[in-house]
């Protein structure tokens, strides 16, 4: 159950500045509820390779 709680008491705002801290809670509760291999687009994390992700490639990955 742990996977559907709110990340923090403080949610997203969906701010540039708020970012990196909202990957780093996301990135957290992915490892400690198994889903890290979900949070990944063609071999890229989205964790780590965010910005490097297109649009067109998470479509894509949804179709496999």
């Amino acid at each position: 159950m742990g996977s559907i709680k709110t990340l923090s008491d403080e949610l997203y705002d969906g701010s540039l500045n708020k970012m990196q801290m909202f990957i780093k809670k996301l990135k957290c509760r992915a490892t400690a509820t198994g889903w890290t291999s979900i949070c990944k687009v063609n071999g890229k994390s989205f964790f780590e390779e965010y910005g490097k992700i297109s649009i067109e490639e998470i479509v894509d990955s949804t179709k496999e």
